[in-house]
């Protein structure tokens, strides 16, 4: 839809990718020749992997490659298929309501305990859920509108 923005999220991806690399191939070169470990890199590549993996799943929503099982709904007709699919949409919406709330409520319990290595709140290890929450129903969102938008034969090029 936003081709700036696109590049944008997937070069993010990219960095977040070459950022964890390198924190792991300093983190081996540092404890086996070097013979001088340093912790923190531990800590933080588990928490650049987690926003990672939110932005992974935030573009797996958007580019519609998330893992499903379309057997019946391959063999739906257009108007059926589009009104399932709107259905899918809406629970995950209610998933996503969800998973907003109680990561905000588990991050605000956690803001109080630090990782110990990187000197940072865990809430920055736990707000990801409200996050992706936030990113995925807006995603939904805008598909649920094109799917509305849509007449009953003009779905077809969606199908998985």
């Amino acid at each position: 839809m936003y081709p700036t923005l696109r590049r944008a999220e997937e070069a993010l991806a990219v960095l977040l990718f070459s950022v964890i690399l390198l924190l792991i191939l300093w983190q081996i070169i540092s404890r086996y020749i070097l013979g001088v470990p340093v912790p923190w890199t531990d800590e933080l590549s588990r928490l650049l992997f987690v926003y990672m993996g939110v932005l992974g799943a935030h573009l797996a929503q958007r580019d519609k490659i998330h893992v499903r099982i379309d057997m019946i709904l391959s063999r739906l007709a257009p108007g059926a298929y589009r009104v399932v699919e709107i259905l899918f949409n809406l629970i995950i919406l209610a998933c996503c309501i969800f998973l907003i709330r109680e990561g905000m409520i588990l991050a605000a319990r956690k803001a109080v305990i630090y990782m110990i290595t990187i000197n940072v709140s865990s809430w920055f290890l736990f707000i990801p859920l409200a996050i992706l929450g936030a990113l995925v129903s807006l995603e939904v969102g805008l598909q649920t509108r094109d799917l509305l938008r849509q007449t009953s034969g003009a779905g077809e090029a969606d199908r998985c």
